[in-house]
């Protein structure tokens, strides 16, 4: 049962600008000190609360209360109002001038302030400037806390306030009675599910057109979140009705109307396995037209500027001292003389040796090449192994956080004669529509990537949408090379690609470098990574774990899963690391963390991975060194990190890591794909260790059952040629 305490906050012991919770020491009416947490906005010492809440007890620090609900409480008498203004709490009244307004108005100063502040232009020595400086934060402070109440009362957590403010300002309160769906697109962390629970506390019908329109629209986006462009529009229909529980005809109706608006789009021209017709957000549906018609321009015309003679291409391939066999070299040949070509093939395929004798045949015939990736690391690796400039697809088309766009389009293309992207498996179908809009006319492309890999986190299958259609020429490798062939990550690779289980060992004292430890608790999986970690890894093969070692785990849920494995290599691994805030984890000063979404501004992207080092309690930032560039996070910024220690086999995808282990179980059985643990595998550049059981390996191995995605790129690049 809630209970109501009067409080006057003594210390804050912790606050968050990130959520607002706050840690703090208050006393009770009775002088008693309690410790309080909840979330506050613009919470200050001394000031005096009405608390809303329960007390609880914490196994470590004891009797709590922990608040749901609070207000100000506000100062009554005459000199408690006047310490009250004078405390700091409006810029431009000190403790004289708040003794003089409180004379001037009694006890019913506050009250004057709130509906009649044009009053304080009575008080001598508040002129002109000054007043609009005090009406101003004095009517922002009263929006704020008039949110926070607003909020309370429709049990909605006072953290959002602040954020909710910063947006929309006074009318923040209006819009949100009005249509709460707007904070979906509107407020950045707020989805459907809270925008959907703010509106049934404000009363909204679970059949209110506006409820069901943005509920279609966050479905469609789910489906994205999940692969798909696109979905059946029949399946569409039942999952919606199904989801809130109302009728087809009313999910139709609704459906018809986002369609009326252009904000859906219904394609029945390019159907398949028996459906009538496909239903798109708007974004996808114009990515994949965009993405068809640039393909088309590009490639129709003709290639005659990179016509190089035969002579050449021989001295460039003697040059690199490389015996190129017939496919090698016949890739090379099409990549000079089409327009656009797909280059795919696993590890030690000769790949990289391709992208080579390309580069210096075109930079011998003066030519403007631009290499690219999809992410930081991808793109590090692709400017090693080539010893040419390369950078990420965001820094190529220079995205502007400002405006949140692309410099480079149509209208501004890229200025370049040839056009190299790296790891093009995990490009997603938005991507590469921006990509591709910046690509002049005139300009060839080389897409290369391995087409057995995992398909990009974003939305599409574009690499194998492109593939599948039959409309470009494509050049697969599958030979394993001299120098290769003597890798057992390499060799196992293409056994797991192939469906074939690799034989191991678990004995580290071979000199290979790959190893399988069967171990059938995860337990003793969590025993053995920390014991590899902390001793065997840099005593027997000298590598810094922190450095060079990255945890793969299917799934994130699990004792040998990324929640889990973080939480118990972070107390192993950083056990006294200064904690820098109390989150749903902690981050400490020397932890490796990860980027959870593109930060154009800081330019630091989706699973790039960087070390904390520096924290400023008192300004409240951090330091993050993302390999050799410094990157500033204030607290409120800090709910873009995770910690890296392990991470998915997505989120791997595109770096490389000189040391990768990967516990595999039964217990990732929903995720054991074959394109998932050959997509692991290929991360590891010199030391690969899998741990768990063989049944797992084994499911994985022979599960080659990818997640279908639905997308029609394929069918509409084969429909315009």
């Amino acid at each position: 049962m809630p209970e109501i305490i009067k409080v006057k906050v003594e210390k804050i012991i912790y606050h968050n600008p990130a959520n607002n919770y706050t840690v703090a020491v208050c006393l009770l009416e009775e002088e008693l000190p309690v410790t309080v947490t909840g979330s506050f906005v613009n919470i200050r010492e001394k000031d005096k609360y009405i608390l809303t809440g329960e007390w609880t007890e914490h196994p470590k620090y004891g009797d709590q209360f922990n608040v749901q609900a609070y207000e100000p409480d506000l100062p009554k008498s005459k000199t408690d109002i006047a310490a009250f203004l004078g405390s700091g709490l409006l810029k431009g009244i000190g403790p004289s001038l708040a003794k003089r307004i409180t004379e001037h108005f009694g006890e019913n100063t506050l009250d004057i302030l709130d509906n009649d502040i044009n009053r304080l232009r009575e008080i001598q020595g508040i002129g002109g400037k000054k007043f609009d400086e005090i009406s101003a934060l004095w009517n922002s402070q009263k929006v704020l806390r008039g949110l926070v109440i607003f909020l309370q009362k429709h049990e909605i957590n006072a953290g959002y306030a602040s954020k909710l403010f910063k947006y929309y300002g006074s009318t923040a309160q209006e819009i949100i009675e009005n249509n709460p769906y707007r904070l979906i697109d509107d407020v950045w962390g707020i989805g459907f599910k809270k925008a959907d629970s703010i509106a049934m506390h404000l009363g909204f019908s679970n059949d209110s057109p506006l409820r069901i329109e943005a509920g279609l629209q966050h479905l469609l986006k789910t489906f994205s979140d999940e692969g798909h462009n696109c979905y059946p529009y029949r399946q569409f229909i039942s999952k919606a009705a199904e989801s809130f529980q109302l009728g087809h005809d009313i999910i139709g109706s609704c459906v018809e109307n986002l369609i009326d608006k252009g904000i859906l789009i219904l394609e029945k021209e390019l159907c398949r396995n028996n459906e009538d017709s496909f239903i798109y957000l708007d974004k996808f549906y114009n990515a994949e037209n965009g993405i068809t018609k640039h393909l088309k321009s590009i490639s129709s015309l003709k290639n005659s500027n990179f016509f190089i003679q035969m002579h050449e291409i021989k001295k460039t391939i003697e040059d690199l001292n490389i015996e190129f066999d017939e496919i090698q070299e016949t890739a090379v040949k099409k990549a000079l003389s089409e327009k656009i070509m797909i280059l795919t093939g696993g590890p030690g395929t000769g790949k990289t040796t391709i992208l080579k004798a390309i580069l210096n045949l075109m930079k011998n015939a003066g030519k403007k090449v631009l290499l690219a990736a999809p992410t930081g690391r991808a793109a590090k690796r692709m400017q090693e192994a080539t010893n040419y400039p390369a950078v990420t697809i965001h820094r190529l088309l220079e995205f502007s956080p400002q405006e949140f766009i692309f410099a480079r389009d149509e209208d501004n293309p890229l200025e370049c004669d040839y056009l190299i992207v790296d790891e093009f498996s995990m490009v997603d179908v938005m991507l590469f529509h921006s990509l591709i809009k910046a690509v002049p006319l005139q300009c060839g492309m080389l897409l290369v990537g391995d087409a057995d890999q995992l398909p990009s986190v974003g939305a599409g299958n574009v690499f194998r949408d492109i593939i599948n259609s039959g409309s470009l020429p494509v050049i697969k490798l599958e030979k394993i090379y001299r120098q290769a062939e003597k890798s057992l990550i390499i060799q196992n690779a293409h056994k797991i690609n192939q469906g074939i289980i690799p034989t191991f060992t678990n004995d580290m004292s071979s000199g290979d470098d790959m190893y399988f430890f069967t171990i059938n608790s995860s337990e003793l999986i969590l025993e053995t990574l920390l014991r590899l970690c902390k001793e065997e890894i840099p005593s027997r093969f000298g590598f810094d774990v922190s450095r060079d070692v990255q945890i793969i785990a299917p799934m994130y849920k699990s004792a040998s899963g990324v929640n889990n494995l973080n939480t118990v290599l972070q107390n192993a691994l950083n056990p006294m690391g200064k904690v820098i805030l109390n989150r749903n984890f902690e981050i400490r000063v020397g932890d490796k963390v990860m980027q959870t979404r593109n930060n154009y501004e800081k330019d630091v992207y989706n699973g790039d991975v960087g070390k904390v080092t520096a924290f400023n309690k008192r300004e409240q930032y951090l330091i993050v060194m993302f390999d050799d560039k410094a990157v500033k996070y204030e607290y409120t910024e800090t709910d873009e990190l995770v910690l890296a220690y392990a991470v998915t086999v997505h989120k791997a995808q595109g770096s490389e890591y000189p040391v990768i282990i990967m516990p595999l179980v039964t217990e990732h059985y929903p995720l054991l794909q074959r394109n998932l643990v050959y997509t692991a595998v290929t991360r590891g550049k010199k030391l690969v260790i899998l741990m768990g059981t063989k049944q797992a390996l084994a499911i994985a191995v022979n599960t080659n059952k990818s997640v279908k995605r639905f997308t029609l790129l394929s069918e509409r690049i084969k429909s315009v040629n």
